[in-house]
């Protein structure tokens, strides 16, 4: 995913390396994994919430947009940028550095 940010496991979804560990939740976790798929590629939040519900669980785009609001809170220090395609959805913004 985004090795400098992320431990390659989705569990126990805790950064690895020295410093505060990075927690994330499954959902913001499915999220970033989505996005960094495809870097640099917007995704319609659609898109998102058809990967990240299953079939006896919804998940609205009101939800997404709290989790990546959570998820820019925890990135955004470590350099990672989620950005907002108006009207659509969001991408993933090669790190800083990276």
């Amino acid at each position: 995913i985004i090795a400098h940010v992320l431990h390659d496991e989705p569990t126990p979804l805790a950064e690895r390396r020295p410093g505060t560990p990075l927690e994330l939740t499954v959902r913001e976790w499915g999220i970033i994994e989505l996005l960094a798929t495809q870097p640099g590629v917007a995704l319609s939040k659609e898109r998102i919430v058809q990967s990240l519900s299953s079939w006896d669980e919804k998940l609205s785009q009101n939800a997404v947009e709290v989790y990546v609001s959570r998820l820019r809170a925890k990135l955004e220090p470590r350099g990672v940028q989620i950005r907002t395609v108006r009207g659509f959805g969001y991408l993933l913004e090669t790190p800083r550095g990276a």
